[in-house]
């Protein structure tokens, strides 16, 4: 099994400083000292096109700088990425400045001149802090496909959204695919794509004949769910045509049985019966979803479903049912916990805002598209339900009755118990003779011992009299 994926660092940290002296020690000692990935611009301009290149662990910047400067700076990181440390440095602090950084949430205020060592304390406390913040609510997602490009196609878009909040992504891809001789070409445009995603990618050795919905493939899924350990699991619907989906769909249920959370996306094979339930908004990852599934263009020319306006016009139709404009549906196995993906920002060159991806259910006033509502390029069948209501208001309506029938012992909205009442043995008792009948006159009166001539109920005998059991609707 071939695993790849970024070259691990100890860290990301981003140095905005106008002073050309400061900056470049700071990110020579940064890279030797620290080991950090670190990336230095002069101006606040710059630095905010690179946050969109995050995640980053901390933000060094200097207080004074042409144009914008720090506090600024902070009050504009803070509304594109809260949770990101920001330290402030300068050589001329005072008081006030300090007091003013701190109130405007700077994690760190460090005046210049200072020492390697002391720099590097800072800087690497920061870090550690940060982290801690962050790991609190931090997701660990896995993406199951039957092949390169499933993931990307289904439900690339929400991957980007995990990553720019900071969450930990991998890519699982069981084969390579058919023909044999194109499987080197497609594991060179996964591994582009997970570049472009920043997932970790792990390529399984099945062949497409042996994606079964049983051993090998679940063998293959426990083995990397059990080194991943995700806390959120996306793979292939059941309601697919290709059946190496519908079979990686049957063994990711078995082997990702204590996954907490299990979504599955639209592949390009959908029947009209993937009914989404789940939503993910993906306007400001468009741009760079479609990067992910360019890498796979040099694919063989009846692979239509890879061409860009496909993708845009399929999630363009599915925001119709969640807030944005663009989105990646959703059905839901499993949703033990909701999904914390946090509003990201915005992709370069895409126009959009930076709305993020929310993994949200349907809204209360929509019903989700199903059958009678199908996908972009799916034949509608619309069932007639005229004068019924929906499936809630129907089980509202029944609590209702069962309340005013049963009181205390009302069941459960929509469900229907059928009890036998215990048959009652009247014995001998006013009205009744030592056989138990009731005697009456022609006129429907009781008679007998205790009641001559005294009105009677009708002449037919209850359910209960009857010995029969009774029906409640609850």
């Amino acid at each position: 099994m071939d695993e790849s994926g970024p070259a691990p660092v100890r860290g990301r940290i981003l140095v905005i400083d106008d002073d050309l002296v400061f900056g470049r020690w700071a990110a020579r000692l940064l890279r030797t000292e620290g080991r950090f990935e670190t990336r230095y611009v002069t101006d606040a301009a710059t630095g905010l096109e690179h946050l969109d290149d995050g995640p980053w662990d901390l933000v060094l910047t200097d207080l004074e700088m042409p144009g914008m400067n720090g506090l600024e700076l902070l009050d504009r990181i803070g509304q594109l990425a809260p949770d990101l440390p920001v330290a402030i440095i300068t050589g001329h602090a005072t008081v006030d400045r300090a007091v003013t950084a701190f109130r405007k949430s700077a994690a760190e205020f460090i005046q210049k001149p200072i020492s390697a060592t002391d720099f590097m304390i800072a800087v690497q406390g920061l870090v550690q802090r940060g982290r801690e913040t962050r790991a609190a609510d931090r997701e660990i997602v896995l993406a199951v496909g039957a092949h390169p490009d499933d993931v990307e196609i289904g439900a690339a878009g929400t991957l980007l959204a995990h990553k720019s909040a900071g969450d930990s992504v991998a890519i699982l891809a069981l084969t390579g695919g058919r023909p044999p001789g194109a499987q080197v070409r497609r594991a060179r445009g996964a591994q582009h794509a997970a570049g472009i995603i920043g997932a970790r990618l792990v390529l399984g050795e099945l062949d497409d004949a042996d994606i079964a919905e049983r051993e090998p493939t679940i063998g293959v899924i426990e083995d990397v769910i059990a080194r991943i350990r995700p806390t959120v699991l996306y793979t292939h619907s059941i309601h697919d045509v290709h059946q190496a989906h519908r079979n990686t769909h049957q063994a990711v249920i078995v082997a990702a049985r204590q996954v907490g959370r299990l979504y599955c996306f639209q592949s390009a094979t959908p029947t009209v019966d993937f009914r989404p339930t789940h939503f993910s908004v993906i306007d400001s990852h468009v741009s760079r979803k479609l990067a992910a599934v360019d890498a796979f263009a040099d694919e063989p020319p009846h692979d239509d479903y890879l061409q860009p306006d496909l993708v845009v016009s399929t999630a363009r139709y599915w925001s119709r049912f969640c807030g944005g404009s663009l989105a990646e549906p959703f059905e839901a196995v499993r949703d033990r916990a909701p999904v914390r993906v946090p509003a990201g920002t915005g992709s370069p060159g895409t126009g959009l805002p930076g709305t993020g991806a929310i993994i949200q259910g349907i809204p209360a006033d929509r019903s989700a598209p199903g059958p009678g509502e199908p996908g972009p390029g799916g034949q509608r069948h619309r069932r007639a339900a005229r004068g019924r209501g929906t499936a809630a208001q129907r089980g509202a309506a029944t609590a209702r009755r069962a309340d005013r029938l049963g009181g205390a012992d009302a069941h459960p909205a929509g469900v229907c118990h059928h009890r036998a009442a215990a048959p009652r043995d009247p014995g001998p008792g006013p009205g009744r003779g030592q056989a138990g009948r009731v005697h009456r006159d022609r006129r429907g009166h009781r008679t007998g011992p205790g009641h001559p001539g005294e009105p009677g109920r009708a002449a037919h005998p209850s359910a209960a009299e009857r010995g029969q059991p009774r029906h409640r609707a609850a």
